[in-house]
């Protein structure tokens, strides 16, 4: 089984991340360089190919039926997280239509067609072709006891030795597990 991540740009013109994990936690393949999401379904193809098991996270949202407003869950995650800094940004389709489409729901859609299936219900040590959506700022609060979110993503306010420094956190805590 395969895992693959995503880190999807809320605009197609933004480029999006992608890494491929096996199930010994081996990166495969990593790139930030994904383009439109043909070429984020091409990158999901080419690492879990037809009739093979893998699961597809998704840093986006997935799901978004609200036209205004923010999705019940997006309310529960900053009710917990806020406090860390790490409330989502309100999702809905208004805002996301600003930045060029609900790029999840197309992503999902595509997915599909490849035989995945969205369910955010996942059962250990289970072979599936499925796809999650996640939200990985409470997770990293969370797995590292954080009192506020790293800061390692380009801001106007952020200087490159500041997000260079809580990157070297991030890495560091991301190795601490192993």
């Amino acid at each position: 089984m395969r895992f693959v991540g995503v880190d999807l740009a809320w605009s197609p013109r933004n480029r999006s991340g992608g890494a491929v994990l096996s199930t010994a936690g081996q990166v495969l393949a990593a790139t930030g360089a994904l383009g439109d999401d043909g070429a984020i379904l091409d990158f999901v193809t080419d690492a879990i190919p037809a009739g093979r098991p893998g699961l597809v996270a998704v840093d986006a949202p997935l799901a978004v039926p609200n036209e205004s407003g923010s999705r019940p869950c997006d309310q529960q995650v900053a009710a917990v997280f806020g406090r860390f800094e790490a409330a989502p940004y309100p999702a809905n389709r208004r805002n996301l239509a600003r930045y060029g489409g609900l790029r999840g729901e197309a992503i999902v859609e595509g997915l599909q067609l490849l035989g995945f299936r969205p369910d955010p219900h996942i059962r250990a040590q289970t072979p599936t072709r499925q796809i999650v959506e996640v939200f990985p700022h409470p997770a990293t609060v969370s797995l590292f006891q954080l009192e506020k979110t790293l800061k390692y993503k380009a801001r106007s306010e952020r200087s490159y030795a500041l997000r260079w420094r809580e990157l070297a956190r991030l890495r560091d805590n991301l190795a601490a597990l192993a």
